[in-house]
């Protein structure tokens, strides 16, 4: 099926649909496998309208596979595959942002320094090395004395 015709059938579903959907992917409130019965009368429909929905549309019943079997790991997978891709873009406009001072960008580099998150290696000098952003030697308090600073000129700034 080409991407028009996709986008077609997807635009054709009921209303329902994404609301049923989402809740076909996820667990029950009870934390035992999802019913169909409990997926439509979530979304407002009956468990009849989902099955003949399945049974006239490929597309349905595709994102409905997808919504049961490709859970929240695989779409973190995914996402994390696609943000190391973009890894190498994403760290030149950092560079670039703090290049040019921009102040929301410092700013939310400071508070990754203060909060000090796990995931977040650090290494060498933090900033352009041709300027004036090196933060690695400093304290939490300088740190936190930093922040209030750019605070108060990103205020002043708007």
């Amino acid at each position: 099926m080409g991407s028009r015709n996709e986008k077609q059938a997807l635009e054709q579903l009921p209303a329902w649909a994404p609301e049923y959907l989402a809740c076909w992917g996820s667990k029950k409130p009870d934390g035992g496998r999802m019913t169909v019965r409990f997926a439509a009368e979530f979304a407002g429909v009956t468990p009849s309208a989902v099955r003949n929905l399945r049974e006239r549309s490929a597309t349905f019943s595709r994102l409905e596979e997808i919504a049961r079997h490709a859970g929240a790991e695989w779409a973190q997978t995914y996402i994390e595959a696609g943000l190391r891709a973009l890894a190498p873009g994403l760290m030149r406009a950092l560079a670039e942002l703090i290049a040019d001072k921009n102040a929301q960008t410092v700013l939310k580099g400071i508070e990754w320094l203060r909060n000090k998150p796990q995931a977040l290696s650090l290494e060498g000098t933090v900033g352009v090395s041709q300027g004036g952003w090196d933060l690695s030697g400093l304290s939490d308090d300088e740190l936190d004395q930093m922040l209030l600073n750019l605070d108060v000129i990103d205020g002043a700034e708007e």
